[in-house]
């Protein structure tokens, strides 16, 4: 990664195009929500889906998080800068 992401909790964030969900191997590309959680360890950040993505998840998305006891209502990803 080139330069430093400047990343607080609470900004809007939108999945780049191409991106899938690292469990489930679904397309997650402009999904949104807000960051709740940054974990530089690891290099992740929580993302909490907004009322918008939550309503428009697939049945069968929420199918299988739940059939596999994960949160369907946030994801946790690695932060890429917006110009990448």
């Amino acid at each position: 990664m080139a330069g430093k992401i400047k990343l607080k909790i609470g900004n809007s964030v939108i999945v780049k195009p191409t991106v899938l969900d690292p469990d489930l191997g679904t397309d997650i590309s402009g999904w949104q929500g807000r960051i709740s959680e940054i974990n530089p360890e690891n290099n992740s950040i929580c993302i909490d889906w907004d009322s918008i993505t939550l309503k428009n998840i697939p049945s069968e998305v929420i199918f299988k998080c739940e059939e596999e006891g994960l949160d369907w209502s946030q994801i946790y990803l690695e932060p890429t800068s917006s110009s990448s």
